[in-house]
C-alpha cells in the first residue's frame, strides 16, 4: 500500500533517504512557513508530534529547513532557502535538542 498525504505546500510520501519523508509540491521560497509540526503539552510536560507534519528526515549536509520555537508552546517548519519542487525537506535535528536525535547509522 503506498501512503501519500498532500499538506498544502508538501506532502508526505516514500523518500529516497529513509522510508518517509516530507516532498515540496512546488517551489517554496526561503523563510516560508510550511506548518505547525509540535504542540507543547501542559498536561504531560512534554512536546506532542502533530503527525504526519513532523515527519521530515534529519540531515547535516542537506539541511534546508528549520524547526523554530514561537510562544513557548509551538514549533514550526520553516524553510532555510529555495526547496525545489519534488525536493525532500530536511532539518538537522542536532540544532534543537527537544527533537529525536540522529544515531550513527542514520544517512546525512
Amino acid at each position: 500500500m503506498r501512503v501519500e498525504v498532500d499538506l498544502g505546500l508538501v506532502s508526505f510520501k516514500a523518500s529516497d533517504c529513509h522510508g518517509k519523508g516530507l516532498i515540496a509540491n512546488e517551489d517554496i521560497p526561503s523563510g516560508e512557513f510550511i506548518h505547525i509540526t509540535h504542540v507543547w503539552t501542559k498536561k504531560y510536560d512534554t512536546w506532542a508530534n502533530v503527525k504526519p507534519n513532523c515527519m521530515y528526515n534529519h540531515s547535516k549536509e542537506n539541511e534546508n529547513s528549520e524547526i523554530k520555537t514561537i510562544d513557548n508552546n509551538t514549533k514550526i517548519l520553516v524553510t532555510l532557502k529555495k526547496i525545489n519542487a519534488g525536493q525532500e525537506v530536511f532539518v538537522d535535528f542536532t540544532k534543537d535538542k527537544d527533537l529525536e536525535q540522529p544515531e550513527g547509522s542514520w544517512k546525512e
